[in-house]
């Protein structure tokens, strides 16, 4: 996730954020909800950019 902090002109300043999400084990799925935390952090002005699979 990225969040535009700062623009100076065309230049423009990014802080990034890397959230994890465990993933079970067995089942290889989520352990938690990542579309709430998504939400949760654009709420923040939180920009979602990638996901590693």
């Amino acid at each position: 996730m990225y969040n535009q902090n700062l623009r100076i002109g065309s230049l423009s300043i990014y802080d990034y954020k890397f959230v994890e999400v465990q993933v079970g084990s067995l089942t290889g799925k989520p352990k938690e909800d990542y579309q709430a935390i998504i939400n949760e952090h654009a709420l923040e002005c939180w920009c979602y950019t990638s996901s590693n699979q």
